[in-house]
């Protein structure tokens, strides 16, 4: 086990207004590994791809919603967000694993991340 907190992080096309969830000890490189995929064309998720392929990277936002989460509540938290969003309905969401935690929330977006991130 590990002492490193995670971070919980949005990825949200503003065009159709999905979201991707995910969890990450850096957030921010997690961020831009994905951001690295999806300009490359291999990104694991394949409507999120297209959905980038077709708006370009200026549609997607880049978010932080919470920080500081011990190792071990990291999956249970992120599966909080994912229920949240109903990120793995493809009406909603880009997440592809189900929500086995079976908790709920109430959510308020901790910051955006820098504006870096949105650049081509």
């Amino acid at each position: 086990m590990t002492n490193r907190n995670s971070s919980i992080y949005a990825i949200r096309c503003k065009e159709n207004g999905k979201i991707y969830i995910g969890v990450s000890v850096e957030c921010k490189k997690r961020i831009l590994a994905h951001v690295f995929s999806l300009k490359n064309g291999t990104h694991k998720i394949k409507q999120l791809q297209e959905d980038f392929n077709k708006y370009g990277i200026k549609a997607f936002e880049y978010y932080e919603l919470e920080d500081g989460i011990a190792w071990e509540k990291r999956s249970e938290k992120e599966d909080y967000y994912i229920d949240y969003y109903n990120a793995t309905n493809n009406q909603y969401g880009y997440n592809t694993r189900k929500n086995k935690s079976g908790l709920t929330a109430k959510v308020k977006i901790k910051r955006s991340l820098p504006p870096l991130l949105n650049k081509e």
